[in-house]
């Protein structure tokens, strides 16, 4: 993430509130389509939406409808009457009228006060994950992604095509509970920063790793670092070097701070300079992985991350074309309290079961450093968000643009085209 994607965004939320909502331009590819969701003629004229919004109960905010004593629950639009699966995720407008997506469009109507907090009298005490709901959502976000990758890569729309038909196979309610169970084991972290990395690593390696046009896979030239601030800090002499080499060489070190991650590419038809950012990372780890053989019988020199280096070596990390590194917020942050990475979307919770902070922002970082991965930009800046939410609040659903996937994921604050990569984990359990 660079500075100039913050004050993109900055100027972005700036001009939603100030004057009408951003138009559409079909032609904008990449970070100009951050700015296409806003609907065409939509006045703020009375912004309510804080970034309170992502708060449960909160107008504006994301719920789930509550599976406490319900299968279901009615929702009253203008055209009809439709039932909506207990544990599905709806916009909250008012405390009994919400926004959902239904064989995909969005519609608006009005439901019972208790669809979110449970039947009245209800000994359930807790909210369970929905095998309808789960199976209406990944089919709604597998549909929203055919959609934003049309043309753009046929690797991906092979993927979808695959993950459609295998979603469409019969799963019993016995299987969903066995996947709910073992899905939570999945994303639980470990707290060795190595392990975790290297295991959600394994588990995008294994739902999706597409070729190069050289036949390379992906994960053959993607380094994922481990190295954290917090461990260069775990000893003196580590953090006398961590400063000395690392803090004061000027260069943008992720693992310094933020709250997402940070990709590194090399290209081998670009100049050095052209390169620099890559070479800069690759510079760094050479003399961490120097230092540590230079110290054998220091404290730190047996830690996961020192081992790694090791493993790593001098030469390995030259077998690499792109790497990618972790900020401090990112390894104690969870999806569900935090659903944005500064600028990515990474709660992409289906049917109740839930994403991992860290896992999206490497499948983000993946995509975004990648030519082959995912078809589209997985940024979605949350003030973007708060701004379509405010428009629809204020002027309804018919100001929005129901034919622009990237207007629909980013108001549902998630990313179709990560949570697909999530999906296919879950049907792998």
């Amino acid at each position: 993430m660079r500075l100039a994607l913050l004050l993109i965004s900055v100027l972005i939320f700036k001009s939603a509130y100030a004057l009408d909502c951003l138009p559409m331009d079909q032609n904008q590819t990449g970070l100009n389509q951050l700015s296409q969701f806003l609907s065409k003629k939509c006045s703020l004229k009375n912004p309510q939406i804080t970034n309170n919004s992502s708060q449960s109960g909160a107008i504006g905010s994301l719920e789930r409808l509550s599976t406490r004593c319900a299968e279901e629950w009615k929702v009253k639009t203008e055209s009809g009457i439709y039932k909506l699966p207990a544990g599905l995720q709806v916009l909250k407008l008012q405390p009994n009228k919400i926004i959902f997506h239904h064989q995909g469009k969005i519609l608006e109507g009005l439901i019972q006060e208790d669809a979110l907090t449970g039947k009245k009298d209800c000994k359930q005490a807790k909210e369970n994950p929905n095998l309808k709901a789960f199976l209406y959502e990944a089919r709604f976000h597998i549909d929203q992604a055919m959609a934003l990758t049309q043309d753009k890569n046929s690797s991906y729309a092979i993927f979808l095509n695959k993950l459609k038909k295998e979603l469409d196979k019969k799963i019993s309610s016995k299987d969903f509970q066995r996947l709910s169970n073992q899905w939570a084991e999945t994303i639980r972290r470990s707290g060795d920063k190595v392990q975790d990395i290297k295991k959600f690593e394994n588990l995008i390696k294994k739902a999706y790793d597409p070729q190069n046009e050289k036949g390379k896979k992906l994960s053959e030239s993607t380094l994922f670092v481990p190295l954290s601030k917090e461990w260069f800090q775990s000893d003196p002499e580590l953090k006398t070097f961590f400063d000395k080499t690392w803090v004061k060489s000027g260069y943008d070190i992720r693992i310094l701070y933020g709250a997402s991650g940070e990709g590194v590419s090399y290209d081998e038809t670009k100049s050095n300079d052209q390169n620099e950012s890559f070479l800069q990372m690759q510079s760094l780890i050479e003399k961490t992985t120097a230092f540590i053989n230079q110290n054998p019988n220091s404290p730190f020199s047996q830690t996961p991350e020192a081992l790694w280096l090791k493993k790593t070596g001098h030469t390995g990390i030259k077998n690499y074309e792109r790497m990618i590194f972790i900020s401090p917020h990112t390894w104690q942050a969870n999806s569900k309290d935090s659903p944005w990475a500064e600028f990515i979307p990474v709660d992409q919770t289906l049917g109740g079961l839930h994403s991992d902070y860290l896992l999206s922002v490497m499948i983000h970082e993946l995509n975004v450093n990648s030519p082959n991965y995912l078809a589209t930009d997985t940024h979605g800046p949350q003030s973007e968000t708060w701004a379509l939410r405010q428009c629809l609040l204020e002027n309804g659903i018919n100001k929005l643009d129901q034919e622009n996937p990237e207007t629909i994921q980013r108001l549902f604050g998630m990313n179709s085209q990560i949570s697909t990569i999530y999906l296919k984990f879950m049907l792998e359990e």
